[in-house]
C-alpha cells in the first residue's frame, strides 16, 4: 500500500472511530456538560436553590445513559410532594446532602433517600417518609439555612446529615473554580469570640475565578481565565482525542488544568499528624463546619427532633478497593486519618449529636467499595452505592433503637 493509501484508511478508521463513539456516548466531550445552574434560581442566603416543580434530563461524560429528574414541590429529587402536615403516626426523616446524596444519576425510588424510606418501612412496620433533601454542590452552610428558612416548618422527628468530603472546603468558599458564576454564596467567617458572621464579597466574574477565605480568614480572590489551547479545542471537539485524554490520565490522576486553580487539596495541606480532642484545636475549614452544625443541632434539639452526623464512603478514600489498607488517590488518605473520621466523632459528641461512622461499617465488612461510585472521578453513587449507604443508615438507626453504638454514637 502507498503512503497516501495508508493515509487515506488511517484517516477511514479514525472516522470511524469518530462516528461510532459519537453515537454510543454523544456527551463525552467536555464543551457538551451539562448546565447545572440551567435548573437552579438565585436565592439570598444559600447562593442559588434548585428550582420547583420542575422536569429535566440530566447527562454526564461517564453517565453510562441520561437520566430524567423531577423536582417537586421543596426543589428535591423526588416524585412525592410533601405538605407541612405530617400524616398521622408517621416517621418523617429529612436526609440533608449535597450531589452525591441528591443522586440525579438515579431514578427517583432508587436515591439514597428512597432506599433508606423503603428499609425502614419494613423494619419498623409503619409509614415513614425519608425527604431528599440534597442539592448539587451544597455544602454544611447552605443545607443548615435550607433547613432552617423551609424544611423546619415540616416537623422531621430525624435530620441525617450526609457529610460529603468536601463540605469543609465548600463552607469557606465563596465560588468554586470551574463552576457557573451563579454558583456563589456568602460565606461564615468565624470572629475572635467564636461567633459567625456571614460575609459576602463582590461576584465572580469568570467561571474559573476563586474566591475563599484563607486561614488568616482573609477574602483570597484567584481570577482564572479561558483556556483557548489546542489541547482544549480537541477535548470540546473530538470523541476520539477525549477517550485518547482519559487513558493517559487514568482512573485517579488529577488532570492539570491550565485555566483555573482549586483549593481541592486543602485537606492535605492542612493535615494534622497528631490526634485531636477539642473543637479549637481542628483546622480552619473545619472549626467553621463545627461552628455551622452547633447551630444546625440547636435548631434541631430545640423543636425536639435528632440529629445523626453520617460521612459519605467517598472514592478519594474507599475507592478501588482499597480502604482497608491505603489509598492511591492523591487528595484521599488511609483509613485511620480519613478527616471526617477524626473530627465527625468529636463534634457529634460534643454538640449532643449522633454519628454513623460508615466508613467503619464499609471496614470491618472488607466491602468492596469499588462498585458504589459511577467512574473515579465522577465519584457519585451508583444504585449500588445508594443502596449500600441506606443500610448502614439502617444498621446505625436500628442499632440506636436497641441501644447499641456498634455504629453510632450518642449523646
Amino acid at each position: 500500500m502507498t503512503k497516501t493509501g495508508t493515509l487515506l484508511t488511517a484517516g477511514a478508521l479514525l472516522l470511524l472511530a469518530e462516528a461510532w463513539l459519537r453515537r454510543s456516548n454523544p456527551y463525552r466531550l467536555w464543551s457538551s456538560a451539562f448546565d447545572e445552574a440551567s435548573v437552579t434560581e438565585p436565592h439570598p442566603t444559600r447562593g442559588w436553590t434548585q428550582r420547583r416543580h420542575l422536569d429535566f434530563v440530566f447527562h454526564h461524560r461517564y453517565l453510562p445513559t441520561p437520566n430524567r429528574v423531577h423536582f417537586n414541590n421543596l426543589g428535591m429529587h423526588s416524585a412525592r410532594n410533601y405538605s407541612a402536615s405530617k400524616p398521622p403516626d408517621t416517621l418523617r426523616v429529612q436526609l440533608f446532602g449535597c450531589t452525591t446524596a441528591a443522586g440525579w444519576e438515579l431514578p427517583s425510588d432508587g436515591t439514597i433517600a428512597a432506599q433508606l424510606e423503603a428499609r425502614l418501612r419494613q423494619t419498623l412496620g409503619r409509614p415513614v417518609e425519608v425527604m431528599n433533601a440534597s442539592a448539587r454542590n451544597y455544602c454544611t452552610a447552605q443545607l443548615y439555612h435550607w433547613y432552617v428558612e423551609e424544611l423546619a416548618a415540616y416537623e422531621p422527628d430525624l435530620v441525617i446529615y450526609h457529610f460529603n468530603t468536601n463540605h469543609p472546603r465548600r463552607n469557606i468558599t465563596f465560588h468554586e473554580s470551574g463552576k457557573s458564576v451563579r454558583f456563589h454564596q456568602p460565606v461564615y467567617t468565624l470572629d475572635p469570640d467564636g461567633s459567625l458572621r456571614l460575609l459576602r464579597t463582590t461576584l465572580p466574574t469568570h467561571p474559573n475565578d476563586m474566591i475563599f477565605l484563607n486561614d488568616r480568614r482573609e477574602i483570597e480572590r484567584i481570577p482564572g481565565h479561558t483556556d483557548r489551547s489546542f489541547h482544549r479545542w480537541l477535548r470540546d471537539h473530538l470523541h476520539t482525542y477525549c477517550v485518547l485524554d482519559d487513558f493517559l490520565q487514568g482512573p485517579v490522576r488529577l488532570r492539570r488544568f491550565r485555566d483555573r486553580v482549586e483549593i481541592k487539596d486543602i485537606e492535605k495541606r492542612e493535615f494534622l499528624p497528631t490526634s485531636v480532642h477539642s473543637l479549637d484545636a481542628m483546622p480552619y475549614q473545619w472549626r467553621s463546619t463545627a461552628a455551622i452544625l452547633a447551630k444546625w443541632v440547636e435548631e434541631v434539639h430545640r423543636a425536639g427532633a435528632s440529629f445523626l452526623i453520617a460521612p459519605h464512603l467517598a472514592f478519594y478514600h474507599a475507592g478501588a478497593g482499597r480502604l482497608y489498607s491505603s489509598s492511591d488517590h492523591p487528595w484521599g488518605f488511609n483509613y485511620e486519618d480519613i478527616p471526617e473520621r477524626r473530627y465527625l466523632p468529636l463534634i457529634a459528641e460534643t454538640l449532643g449529636a449522633f454519628y454513623c461512622d460508615t466508613y467503619r461499617w464499609a471496614y470491618e465488612q472488607r466491602i468492596d467499595t469499588t462498585p458504589f461510585s459511577i467512574h473515579p472521578r465522577y465519584a457519585y453513587v451508583t444504585a449500588h452505592g445508594a443502596a449500600a449507604h441506606a443500610a448502614a443508615l439502617a444498621e446505625a438507626l436500628d442499632g440506636l433503637r436497641a441501644g447499641s453504638t456498634k455504629l453510632a454514637v450518642g449523646p
